[in-house]
């Protein structure tokens, strides 16, 4: 969709680069979420929370990226696919999580009551960074006849699959698809309304990342039900991302449920 955007701006004689893309959003993402953190942190607090999330971003693009190549690989091998090297959400998420549980550890501050506060951050990055995968026209959604169904442009990464299916010519636009992108986004930006009212409100203190974390594995493994791109490892009839959703999911919920199973024992 981008390349849409950048001719509307030219014919109206202003520059292209005023669109943004995929890495532009995702910086405006990790601006956004680390203002609205360090916003409301203790200003004691604040060196230790700016240098998690510096390196978490850093943790992000990493894992993200290690983590789709490493998806790749079977398909590599099996001479059906070639080497991805895009970026992942779920590898990105659980690197960045990972990457600033140890920064805050090591700087001897409280990992629960960080990580309740990036809670909302989460959210408005995943909102802004599926802007960008909407703009890229990356992850694009199976066919529709809805009325928000869109149609990427010719040469477009959804274009060019339903070229290869057969269902539209060379150099025509992609069919009516699902706006995928635009429902992680729309699910990003509520979720962080959510968790804010929440953190705001004293509710499931120490436990509000989790809970977007669940949250978001529920969403993510219905959202892999509408995706069109043709990509991204099918195992058992499910996508990657659904079984790390389902990992990720029961894993949190035994976490969740071990310490209301000592309680009920003692």
């Amino acid at each position: 969709m981008r390349p849409l955007v950048v001719d509307w701006l030219i014919a109206r004689g202003l520059p292209g680069w005023l669109a943004p893309d995929y890495v532009v959003m995702g910086g405006i993402a990790g601006l956004v979420a680390g203002f609205v953190i360090l916003r409301y942190a203790k200003e004691e607090e604040r060196p230790a929370y700016a240098l998690a999330l510096a390196l978490a971003y850093i943790g992000a693009y990493a894992f993200g990226t290690l983590f789709e190549l490493v998806r790749s690989l079977p398909a590599f091998f099996a001479g059906s696919g070639e080497v991805a090297l895009g970026r992942a959400a779920w590898g990105g998420l659980l690197g960045a999580v990972l990457t600033a549980w140890i920064v805050i550890r090591a700087q001897r501050r409280d990992a629960l009551v960080f990580f309740d506060r990036v809670s909302v951050g989460i959210g408005l990055i995943f909102g802004f960074v599926r802007i960008g995968c909407f703009l890229g026209g990356c992850d694009f959604g199976r066919p529709s006849a809805l009325p928000w169904a869109v149609a990427f442009p010719p040469a477009s990464l959804a274009a060019e699959t339903h070229v290869q299916l057969g269902w539209v010519s060379s150099g025509a636009a992609s069919l009516n698809v699902h706006p995928t992108q635009l429902y992680e986004a729309g699910f990003g930006f509520l979720s962080a309304a959510v968790m804010a009212f929440l953190l705001a409100n004293g509710v499931w203190r120490g436990r509000l990342a989790g809970v977007w974390i669940a949250l978001y594995a529920v969403f993510r493994f219905g959202n892999e039900l509408l995706r069109g791109d043709t990509d991204r490892g099918v195992y058992g009839g499910l996508s990657t991302a659904q079984i790390v959703s389902l990992i990720v999911f029961c894993v949190l919920s035994a976490l969740a449920w071990r310490p209301r199973a000592k309680e009920a024992l003692a």
